[in-house]
């Protein structure tokens, strides 16, 4: 009997002491204005004119439009809850009278030679996408590329984005094997 006591009481102080540790410990305390700051931080808002994402939203915005202020409207109107409504005139992606086939073996046989075959093509495409490339190469300049949630993503035609690329890499190519290398490697750069 005498052992069930001592056990019941030493139970009992061990209990009430670490009833005690974490009373103190487990308490909060007031949290510092950094800590405070950190835990409500918004990103920045940047200026649509400066955000790439926003750009490439409204990338296939109708010819002489203002693309940016088309992909702030659809990223707005998304927001909302808004489906934005078809484009009626968009600006797309003109191939060559015949597709283009060039870099598109796996492995490539030798793409350097497919695309100087299609060089006259190239040029062609180039010209009657000038304003889709004058806009991709604008959206590369930009300084910040933040995509607001992910759900936003449906507003850019990454095909689009893709064709482009694609056309401003063989324009680079083309540059380098005709001696324009100085040229080429820009335009790979710029390309990025």
């Amino acid at each position: 009997m005498k052992i069930k006591k001592v056990f019941a009481l030493t139970s009992l102080v061990v209990l009430l002491a670490l009833g005690v540790l974490a009373a103190v410990f487990l308490r909060d305390e007031p949290l510092s204005p950094e800590t405070e700051r950190a835990l409500h931080y918004q990103v920045p808002p940047v200026p649509p004119e400066e955000n790439a994402f926003i750009a490439l939203a409204g990338l296939d915005a109708p010819a002489g439009s203002d693309f940016i202020r088309v992909g702030e409207e659809r990223v707005r109107q998304f927001a909302q809850g808004i489906a934005p409504p078809p484009v009626e005139v968009s600006l797309t992606f003109h191939k060559a009278r015949h597709d283009l086939k060039f870099c598109t073996n796996q492995p490539a046989t030798n793409c350097l030679e497919e695309i100087r075959a299609e060089a006259n093509n190239i040029r062609q495409e180039l010209e009657e996408n000038r304003e889709l490339m004058e806009r991709y190469l604008k959206i590369t300049s930009l300084p910040v590329y933040s995509n607001i949630p992910t759900g936003y993503a449906y507003a850019v035609d990454y095909r689009l984005v893709a064709d482009v690329s694609r056309l401003l890499n063989a324009r680079a190519l083309l540059d380098i094997q005709e001696g324009r290398i100085a040229e080429g490697l820009a335009g790979m750069a710029k390309n990025q």
